[in-house]
């Protein structure tokens, strides 16, 4: 097992479930089905997707919402139940069954993780053995299932059908002789002492636990126990009927799935370390080139041929760091660690902004971009703006990609909300008069790393681009749906939908922040500490700062960081957290541990992206983190945070009115 990777760990996992016998439902804190094995389907009579759309008390007649909720908070306590319940298949009939559910947590995600085992059969025997003797007598020995009477003083074995002797591996001669106490497993004798003892008084119809037994030949096997009292007309319990069901191999499939699912949860830990480890390494030099490029850029003295070179090496570095983002998301994604982060913005300037980006695109192949936005649509909503960019860019970017000629729309309408709600479902339709996709493909192409043929002819992009953003917009509570027919000219019709709340407006003032060169005057003398181990890194931060007008020192380590600190004093430090003979979080803690370094800003610079590295080294003291590779626009809005500090713009340099920035 230790040499299968978490994907085949997984399909194992999966081909396990679905060839039990019993029924496997996962079941989420509010009632809803999310997972259902082929036994579940077959034994209910329903398709996954529809059990899949329903609630547990759907099919659990004897369960409402109110018994669900406490039903809940009992497993949580406890961690594991069993009981017995009735469920009802798709015809309406209902079926005793036997139910074990576990707690099960993932994350910030708890299930409730069931096995249900139709006892239709064992109700059945019990029923008749309680009616008659004789039939019983007659069910007794033709049973599937291991049975026996026991004398309640005692414990004394009274009969023995033959499905229990071959379970147990002996006569029932022989097991008279030797009594229940010599074939159950020491450690398991006394298991259920308390519960035998109210069988008996009564005070109880029955038990079900699972024990292991010692059989003839020696071995352990595992026996599913049912106990049920049998009564005279007075009611006083008389003696005691045993079921046992050898779960001897699901018990063995149980351990190995724990430890398939262990094995999983350890390779996708070791995904995310290396994810983390491999974001660093990659983005700290791409942090290096395209700020370098941006800051060649701005010299007036470049021939239109170093521009050309500049801009040509921004827009591939531009494109890597898109691939980068795109696995690292899928890595969050399939962590479940992918969060919304919602906000206020002016939803028609993003329209128009993402309408100005690709104009040109299309432009350059010939092609027509025709934008079109419903006057009805509010103009600032309240959503996560960052995932709602990507997935139109992804969208916007595959239409102009896959089409030779013609042209690619773009249409943004809404569904207003209906009597008191306000919340607006939004519908973005991306169109293109491309090749089409096969129909073939068209299941396929929201799968991580499968392109549709037109893009393995492309032989462009990493195939994540649609997986991703059809996860975002389930992540927000819509869906990305396409349609094609497959045809040359007739293009494709991607779909996008997401709820938005609507807000009245956007709070100060919006600031092309290209503009910004340097700090407003009449201000603090303010001083920066940069502290990066790498060269190219440091510099680059240093120039940046200092051409903005601050006064900066740097740093190549956290302990030269710490004496710079204590010498100089300064306002604001940009602290690397990955460096040489200790790190930006142990140097963060120290200058925090003191009165004075409460004082101090300390913004995380680190192009590690995984959400658990951002949350500890906020947990360390930091006040603020800034991904790399960043932007001039990130830099200038966290100064601007953090110190107040005010930025004028290029035109006040010209003598026109300045546009300032600030918090």
């Amino acid at each position: 097992m230790s040499q299968l990777n978490a994907d085949q760990l997984l399909n194992f996992t999966q081909f396990a479930l679905d060839h039990m016998t019993e029924s496997a439902l996962w079941i989420a804190a509010d009632g809803h089905l999310v997972y259902v094995n082929e036994s579940a389907c077959a034994r209910l009579d329903y398709a996954r997707d529809e059990l899949l759309s329903m609630c547990i008390w759907e099919i659990e007649p004897d369960l409402g919402v109110a018994q669900w909720a406490v039903r809940w908070e009992e497993l949580k306590r406890k961690g594991r139940l069993t009981f017995e319940s009735r469920h009802r298949n798709k015809s309406g009939s209902l079926i005793p069954v036997e139910i074990e559910i576990d707690y099960v947590t993932h994350g910030d995600l708890a299930y409730a993780c069931g096995i249900a085992r139709d006892i239709s059969e064992r109700k059945r025997i019990a029923s008749a053995l309680r009616q008659s003797e004789e039939r019983f007598r007659s069910i007794f020995a033709s049973a599937a299932i291991g049975m026996a009477l026991l004398d309640v003083d005692g414990m004394r074995v009274q009969l023995v059908n033959p499905a229990l002797e071959r379970f147990i591996g002996m006569s029932g001669e022989e097991l008279k002789r030797r009594g229940v106490e010599n074939v159950t497993h020491p450690d398991d004798w006394l298991k259920d002492a308390n519960l035998w003892d109210e069988l008996c008084a009564g005070q109880r119809d029955s038990y079900t636990i699972d024990m292991r037994y010692v059989r003839g030949d020696g071995e352990t096997a595992w026996g599913r126990l049912t106990l049920s009292s049998a009564c005279n007309d007075a009611g006083v319990v008389t003696g005691v009927i045993a079921m046992v069901e050898d779960v001897t191999e699901r018990r063995r499939a149980a351990e190995e799935l724990a430890k398939a699912r262990d094995a999983a949860e350890a390779a996708n830990r070791a995904k995310s370390e290396f994810l983390a480890n491999m974001s660093h390494e990659l983005r700290t030099p791409l942090n290096a080139v395209l700020g370098f490029s941006e800051l060649m850029a701005q010299d007036t003295n470049l021939t239109d041929e170093q521009k050309e070179n500049l801009t040509l090496i921004n827009r591939s570095g531009e494109h890597l760091l898109g691939l980068i983002n795109d696995v690292l998301d899928l890595a969050k994604i399939e962590a479940g660690r992918i969060t919304l982060q919602a906000d206020d913005f002016d939803l028609m300037m993003l329209v128009e902004e993402l309408a100005q980006l690709f104009h040109l695109r299309a432009a350059a192949k010939g092609l027509a971009l025709d934008v079109t936005v419903d006057p009805d649509v509010p103009e600032f909503v309240h959503a996560d703006e960052g995932k709602l960019r990507q997935m139109l860019i992804n969208l916007l970017g595959n239409a102009v990609k896959f089409t030779d000629k013609g042209k690619v729309n773009l249409t943004v309408t809404g569904m207003a909300p209906a009597g008191t709600r306000r919340r607006w479902r939004l519908r973005f339709v991306v169109r293109d008069t491309g090749a089409g996709i096969a129909r073939d493909d068209l299941s396929a192409i929201f799968e991580p790393f499968i392109q549709a043929a037109r893009g393995k002819a492309a032989r462009e992009g990493t195939g994540l681009g649609l997986p991703i953003s059809r996860n975002f917009a389930r992540l927000m509570g819509g869906d990305l749906t396409v349609a094609s027919a497959g045809i040359a000219g007739e293009g494709s019709e991607f779909t996008l939908e997401i709820p938005v709340d609507p807000v009245d407006g956007m709070n100060g003032e919006i600031v092309e922040m290209r503009q910004l060169v340097r700090l407003a005057p009449d201000q603090p003398h303010f001083r920066l500490l940069v502290v990066e181990d790498d060269d190219a890194s440091r510099k680059l931060l240093a120039d940046l700062l200092a051409r903005l007008g601050f006064d900066v020192r740097t740093a190549g380590n956290g302990r030269e960081a710490i004496e710079r600190w204590l010498e100089w004093q300064p306002h604001l430090i940009w602290m690397d957290m990955r460096m040489p003979v200790l790190d930006g979080r142990a140097a963060t803690r120290h200058i925090k541990s003191t009165r004075k370094g409460q004082a101090t800003v300390v913004v995380a610079v680190s192009a590690g992206v995984i959400g658990a590295e951002r949350e500890a080294v906020l947990a360390d003291g930091c006040d603020d983190f800034v991904a790399k590779p960043f932007r001039e626009q990130d830099i200038v809005e966290c100064l601007a945070r953090h110190l107040n500090a005010r930025f004028v713009a290029a035109d006040a340099t010209a003598g026109v009115a300045a546009h300032e920035f600030s918090s």
